[in-house]
């Protein structure tokens, strides 16, 4: 893994999360990880070539959905920068930008929908 991941190795990741070592599981760890904020554990499985857009099975919210839900204008910063795309819809037709109030993850997700990447 690369210096920035401060670490954590696969195995560590696959075992906080208890998750199984395919890519459905991986991308449920991803989603996990935008939903609780940890932004050492999203990066590092963005650097394992996690699918940032993987949407759940039947609620299709992909981890940007999460991590706006849940304010966390960090993990929303890390997906977008790893090209997350803001205008998937999940299972309600909602893109992320429809589940928060929030200016400043408004304001991230508006500058990026025009798809250039944030890098």
């Amino acid at each position: 893994l690369t210096p920035g991941f401060k670490g954590l190795s696969k195995a560590m990741l696959l075992k906080h999360y208890d998750l199984e070592d395919t890519p459905a599981e991986l991308e449920k760890g991803l989603r996990k990880a935008a939903a609780q904020g940890d932004t050492e554990a999203l990066q590092g499985l963005i650097q394992l070539g996690v699918n940032v857009n993987a949407a759940g099975e039947q609620s299709r919210a992909t981890a940007l959905h999460w991590a706006v839900r849940k304010n966390h204008v960090d993990c929303v910063r890390i997906l977008l920068e790893a090209d997350a795309d803001p205008t998937l819809a999940d299972h309600n037709h909602q893109m992320p930008a429809a589940q928060t109030q929030d200016a400043e993850l408004l304001s991230l997700l508006s500058h990026s929908s025009g798809r250039p990447s944030l890098k």
